[in-house]
């Protein structure tokens, strides 16, 4: 038999009880929060994707009636926050049924941050994010190395900017740090 005063001892076992960092950890919590701040801002920006529209016009899967998912886009977000899993996999289902209600919204900027999203949610998912980002990165060095922009204009300039002698030899300005930026970013 309990003793009575073990039922007004009330002390939280769960730490997801009130911490939704418990079951990820802190440092993949603030990495989602992060992609998730980066979705709603992409959802924001291209709010009209995700309404009923005339133009462009909607592209279904299927012959549907057509819904607007910007608010359930923005409150299953919300929910990732409080509920990590749980608000992933409820803004996976809201983003994969918008798309089949219009194909357009299938935006390689909306996928890739979904694919960070998913990184922070475990080890295993973590290897994930990380192949997905050297393939990313791979993709886009090899399209600069096949691209003949790159080869007669853009890498003349930033060779150009790089021994430019009045960008590097002044000691004030923000000119030098954004030309060096610029090179890093390019490279």
């Amino acid at each position: 038999m309990s003793n009575p005063t073990d039922a007004d001892d009330r002390t939280i076992t769960n730490a997801s009880d009130f911490w939704p960092a418990a079951d990820i950890g802190t440092t993949n919590y603030v990495m989602l929060s992060v992609a998730v701040i980066a979705q709603l801002l992409t959802t924001i920006i291209t709010w009209q994707l995700w309404q009923v529209r005339i133009d462009p016009p909607n592209l279904p899967v299927f012959d549907v009636q057509q819904i607007a998912f910007g608010i359930p886009a923005l409150v299953t977000l919300a929910w990732t926050l409080i509920h990590p899993k749980s608000g992933f996999a409820a803004h996976l289902l809201v983003v994969a049924v918008a798309s089949i209600y219009d194909q357009f919204r299938l935006q390689p900027q909306i996928l890739a941050i979904i694919v960070l999203m998913f990184a922070t949610l475990g080890d295993f998912n973590r290897r994930i994010g990380r192949w997905f980002l050297a393939a990313l990165w791979l993709w886009a060095g090899i399209h600069k190395l096949l691209s003949p922009h790159w080869f007669t204009i853009s890498s003349h300039w930033l060779a150009k900017e790089a021994t430019n002698k009045q960008t590097f030899c002044k000691t004030t300005g923000p000119r030098p740090n954004a030309t060096l930026g610029i090179l890093f970013v390019k490279i």
